[in-house]
């Protein structure tokens, strides 16, 4: 009752195209199951980026002072650059305040300009 072992054969390339198709399938399954992963949370990924723009619109919305201009006001007026600061408009109050500043410097600027002439000149 001797036993011989089978000497082992050599692969051949039906065995190394079989390897490549298995190795081939392997990574195909791996893919099917990550897209079908991705298929089940998108209903939930889309959810969540909803309500975390709802929640970003409450807040900015919250935040905004009375003279700011509205977000949505901003966005319908500037619809290619959403993202750009908007200062509010000035209050003719400011604008008056304002412009009597202008006036008092450019009325001591004047007086200093003559001054000046009177000194040299003189």
């Amino acid at each position: 009752m001797s036993w011989k072992a089978k000497p082992k054969r050599s692969k051949s390339p039906i065995d190394d195209h079989q390897a490549e198709l298995s190795q081939k399938e392997r990574q195909l399954r791996e893919q099917m199951r990550q897209l079908e992963m991705m298929i089940e949370e998108g209903p939930k990924r889309a959810a969540e980026e909803r309500r975390r723009r709802r929640d970003e619109m409450i807040e900015r919305a919250t935040h905004a002072g009375s003279l700011e201009m509205p977000s949505s006001i901003h966005a319908r007026k500037y619809a290619l650059n959403v993202d750009a600061t908007m200062s509010r408009p000035k209050l003719r109050a400011e604008q008056r305040a304002q412009r009597v500043t202008f006036l008092l410097l450019l009325v001591t600027l004047s007086m200093l300009v003559f001054f000046l002439i009177s000194k040299i000149g003189g």
